[in-house]
């Protein structure tokens, strides 16, 4: 599956935007006429977002096969390096209300993680009222499996919550806004961010 993603149905693709590029770059007013060009540009639009889709769709299925790397590290610090990934200065979070500072797990998916949530935010913002964004932290206590027979303990884990005053979600999405290419609007992004969030929070045997 990997392999279709990254070589059978990219590939194509990208042939599909050299070839959009080159007919755009030697094409004159007098070969083609304004309608023409307007499709050519469409084919061009149309084939970059189906790349930057496929890739996404490969980030998300190779975290099926990925290996965290534990580390410790401060939460505000991972929160800061996510901001400076999505690279929108707009975006100021409160972290008064951390509780636990230090976490522990694979810093750069929990980077990526906290990148989708706050981009969210910002593309998802009511354009009447600031954006805010509120990160809380707490340690609790948590059941977790230890074996296949039902054993069980409870174990500390760190509760993270992001709120935010943007639009939010309609009532319906609940059962699917982690599925999977499942977009609300047609708008912004491609169905996959908080597909991808999920994925690493399960990563982490967290919900």
């Amino acid at each position: 599956f990997n392999k279709i993603l990254t070589h059978d149905l990219q590939e194509p693709i990208r042939k599909i935007q050299i070839f959009a590029s080159r007919l755009e770059d030697i094409s004159t007013h007098e070969d083609l006429n304004v309608k023409s060009r307007r499709y050519l540009q469409r084919i061009y639009e149309i084939s970059a977002y189906s790349h930057r889709l496929l890739k996404r769709l490969q980030g998300y299925h190779a975290l099926d096969y990925y290996e965290n790397h534990y580390l410790t590290a401060n939460l505000e610090t991972v929160v800061e390096s996510a901001l400076k990934k999505v690279d929108i200065e707009a975006i100021e979070p409160d972290y008064h209300q951390l509780n636990v500072h230090e976490i522990y797990g694979d810093i750069h998916q929990l980077t990526r993680l906290f990148g989708e949530l706050l981009l969210n935010s910002y593309l998802y913002r009511s354009l009447d009222r600031p954006l805010s964004i509120k990160i809380s932290s707490k340690r609790i206590k948590k059941q977790y499996s230890l074996t296949s027979l039902g054993d069980y303990e409870f174990m500390d884990f760190i509760r993270i919550t992001v709120r935010d005053n943007a639009m939010g979600f309609p009532a319906h999405a609940e059962k699917v806004i982690f599925k999977p290419l499942q977009k609300l609007n047609n708008v912004h992004g491609k169905g996959l961010g908080l597909a991808y969030c999920k994925k690493i929070v399960e990563l982490h045997n967290g919900s």
